[in-house]
């Protein structure tokens, strides 16, 4: 979907979308965009970008980042770029608790890993619209250009109270699940509102409220997640009096309670995020 937008932002832009598991969404046609289904080592060898644009990728790696990072700067032009996006390892937050989240990116890790792969971390900052993501840019270790903006990197928070952070995030969501499901009445219809990681955590915390779900309803299918219970489009399901379990970042959250009122549903919030 990403590389869509960017297509259609720009015509003049050649870009080649590289996606394992395509989504659950119909592209509209851009002619300059390509779209490959498969991982980096299935590209044509002889292929090179100006730009490599990784969004929230390093994370669910279960191979090697050597393996991944060797690709990647094979396939980037001399004077191209790398753009990283990934979780930051503080502040604490449900970014960790996602199951297929394996890793955490400090500006000194991601410093070390590219490093070791013939890359050089050019700049780094926290992402302006998600204050849990970063934004890593690298390019090829190469004398001619490899001067950096990141002359200093940045200071790692006491481990001890980092630890502390952890456990306390983790046992927010761990306690009183029975009390969440005492406060689903078993006699009326229940839904999970969201389909994404936010809707994974209370499957994974709360399997016995997940268990009571009849189905997901979501606002639009783009980007939606495989779940055992089927995901619906709000536009086709009625929530008249049915309780809506809401699966989504706090931010979004007073959203899309006053959009479950409106919509006659009773939303409920798991403790967490009460």
């Amino acid at each position: 979907m990403t590389s869509s937008m960017l297509a259609s932002s720009n015509i003049s832009y050649k870009i080649t979308s590289l996606e394992p598991c395509p989504e659950n969404y119909d592209f509209p046609y851009c002619p300059n965009l390509i779209i490959h289904t498969g991982y980096l080592n299935t590209l044509a060898p002889d292929q090179s970008f100006d730009l490599i644009f990784s969004n929230h990728v390093l994370e669910h790696m279960q191979c090697s980042h050597g393996d991944e990072l060797s690709l990647h700067r094979n396939l980037l032009k001399d004077d191209g770029y790398i753009v990283f996006i990934v979780p930051t390892a503080y502040p604490a937050s449900e970014e960790l608790l996602f199951s297929d989240h394996l890793y955490t990116f400090t500006q000194q890790a991601m410093n070390l890993l590219l490093n070791k792969y013939s890359l050089n971390l050019f700049s780094s900052s926290k992402a302006g619209w998600d204050q849990f993501s970063a934004i890593y840019i690298a390019n090829k270790k190469i004398a001619s250009h490899c001067q950096s903006e990141c002359d200093q990197l940045e200071s790692f928070p006491n481990l001890a109270s980092l630890l502390e952070s952890r456990l306390e995030l983790s046992n927010k969501w761990s306690h009183s699940p029975d009390d969440f499901c005492n406060k689903v009445d078993g006699t009326k219809d229940v839904v999970m509102f969201g389909a994404g990681e936010y809707a994974q955590l209370i499957q994974s915390f709360y399997p016995e409220v997940y268990e009571l779900v009849d189905f997901h309803v979501v606002t639009s299918l783009a980007g939606a997640r495989d779940f055992p219970k089927p995901v619906k489009a709000l536009s086709n399901v009625k929530l008249q009096n049915v309780q809506c379990i809401v699966g989504a970042r706090k931010s979004a959250m007073p959203a899309i309670v006053k959009l479950i009122k409106e919509k006659g549903g009773i939303p409920l919030l798991p403790p967490a995020f009460e």
